[in-house]
């Protein structure tokens, strides 16, 4: 995959390989400007023939970050990214990300983000998903 040339008339591409084995290009325009992008959106951009809009992503199928293969990548929607990732997997959240989430929420309840209604419905809910993150966390730390 290093060797595969995406350099255009518009700008060279020199690929890096970073620690963690992705590869990420820097896209060097002729007027001087340096772009980083990496290695499998640079790729999907160049099959799909335009640039990925801002709430667009891309997803390697087999979720191994390492195979570029065009036909392990897909474009997909940001949320719907996060959502295929986040799936069954359950993550510990620690005391000091359980405050700040409380105070923001306090802020965003003063400040009327929240309806009455939809904010009853998910408020026991919350606290007990905050109450558990804090025993995990503090469990952890034993």
């Amino acid at each position: 995959m290093l060797d595969l040339d995406l350099s255009t008339d518009e700008y060279k591409c020199y690929k890096n390989l970073c620690k963690d084995g992705r590869i990420r290009c820097v896209l060097v325009y002729k007027n001087g400007i340096k772009k980083t992008i990496s290695f499998p959106k640079l790729l999907i951009e160049k099959h799909l023939g335009r640039e990925l809009l801002p709430n667009e992503q891309v997803h390697h199928i087999d979720e191994n970050l390492l195979n570029n293969d065009i036909s392990n990548l897909v474009v997909i929607y940001r949320g719907e990214h996060q959502r295929q990732h986040s799936l069954g997997k359950h993550y510990i959240i620690s005391a000091e990300t359980c405050e700040k989430r409380s105070l923001i929420a306090k802020e965003l309840w003063k400040k009327g983000v929240y309806s009455n209604r939809k904010h009853s419905v998910h408020s026991e809910e919350h606290k007990q998903h905050i109450r558990e993150g804090v025993l995990r966390h503090y469990r952890n730390r034993v």
